[in-house]
């Protein structure tokens, strides 16, 4: 469960912690409904590093970048369907995906904390 305070912002959760598991992300997946996929690096990552493409992914997602602390950095909203690139401007240890429109819907803002 992804949540923000009480507030529950996704139900369950896919934890992509291996290289494979990063490279792939949502390519070839359905819409991820009610699924955050958290990707985890051991630390801070430069922005660079982590960037990520929408390649092979067939529906907008919405990105969200989060520190060690799981405090939002960075988001990007609507990312569209073979998009090539979204370099973040901050340093971040996590990543999540989810379906398009979840951070409108949660209202969701750079300074949040999350919990998984």
């Amino acid at each position: 469960m992804i949540s923000k305070k009480n507030k529950i912002i996704a139900k369950k959760e896919v934890f992509c912690t291996s290289v494979i598991s990063k490279t792939i992300g949502l390519m070839f997946h359905r819409k991820p409904k009610d699924t955050g996929y958290i990707f985890i690096f051991n630390k801070e990552e430069n922005p660079v590093k982590i960037a990520i493409h929408n390649m092979f992914v067939f529906f907008s997602i919405d990105v969200i970048y989060l520190d060690s602390h799981k405090k939002i950095v960075d988001m990007c909203e609507h990312f569209k369907p073979f998009s090539l690139l979204f370099v973040p401007k901050q340093k971040a240890k996590y990543i999540i995906e989810f379906q398009s429109g979840v951070i409108e819907k949660n209202n969701l803002k750079i300074g949040d904390v999350l919990k998984f």
